[in-house]
C-alpha cells in the first residue's frame, strides 16, 4: 500500500511556507525550528533601510506558533497546552494564522504576544473549556510584523507586559495594585538573571 499524504498535513506545509515568504517580503528572517515543540520560526528583524541596502540583524530572538487553514472563516484552533507554551516561553513571541484560498494562495496574520493575549490565554487556561479559536479578525495582517517585532524586542518588554498582565487579572478580585518587579543579579557579559515579581500591593 502507498505511502499517503492527508489534507491537513498539506495545509500544514504550505501553511508554513507562506508565511516564511511573507517573513521575506516585509525584512524578517525565519528560522525553522528543527525539533518543533510549540514554536515553528525563530524570527529576527532584518534592519537595513531599503530591499537594496547593508544592514544589521536583530539579535531578539521572537518565536512563531503558525496555525494554517482552508476554512472559509479562517478559524483555527488552541487547546490549552498550547496556550500553556505561548504563555511559558522566556522569549517574546507570537501566533501565526495562515488563511489558505487553494495551494497558490494565502493571507497572512498575527497576534504578538502583548498584556491582552496573556490575559486571554490565561482566562482560557483557568477554564473549563478545551480549545479556544481564532479568526483573522482577532490578528493584525502580516503587514505590521516588522514593527511589531521591533516593538517586542525591546529592552525589559517581556517583563513588562507580563506585570500588565498580572495587574489586569488581580485588579478584578483585589482592587487596583502596583507590582513591582526585581531583576536578580545575572552575568554582567551576558543575558540578565530572571526576573520576578516580588509585591502585588493593593493601592486602596
Amino acid at each position: 500500500m502507498p505511502k499517503k499524504r492527508n489534507a491537513a498535513q498539506r495545509i500544514g506545509a504550505i501553511g508554513e511556507d507562506r508565511f516564511r515568504l511573507s517573513c521575506q517580503e516585509n525584512f524578517i528572517i525565519s528560522n525553522k525550528v528543527e525539533h518543533d515543540f510549540g514554536f515553528d520560526f525563530l524570527c529576527q528583524a532584518d534592519l537595513a533601510a531599503g530591499f537594496g541596502r547593508t544592514g544589521p540583524v536583530s539579535g531578539v530572538f521572537v518565536g512563531f506558533s503558525v496555525r494554517a487553514t482552508d476554512r472559509d472563516d479562517g478559524r483555527i484552533r488552541l487547546n490549552q497546552a498550547d496556550a500553556e507554551c505561548l504563555l511559558a516561553a522566556q522569549f517574546p513571541t507570537g501566533l501565526a494564522l495562515v488563511k489558505l484560498n487553494g495551494p497558490k494562495s494565502a493571507a497572512v496574520y498575527f497576534r504578538m504576544m502583548d498584556a491582552a493575549f496573556i490575559v486571554e490565554l490565561s482566562q482560557f487556561l483557568a477554564s473549563a473549556k478545551k480549545s479556544k479559536h481564532f479568526t483573522p479578525k482577532d490578528m493584525r495582517p502580516v503587514a505590521e510584523i516588522r514593527d511589531a517585532i521591533g516593538e517586542v524586542s525591546a529592552p525589559g518588554y517581556l517583563e513588562q507586559v507580563r506585570a500588565d498582565a498580572a495587574r489586569k487579572i488581580a485588579e478584578p478580585i483585589t482592587g487596583p495594585v502596583q507590582i513591582q518587579i526585581h531583576r536578580q543579579p545575572g552575568n554582567p557579559h551576558r543575558i540578565p538573571g530572571p526576573v520576578r515579581v516580588v509585591r502585588a500591593r493593593n493601592t486602596r
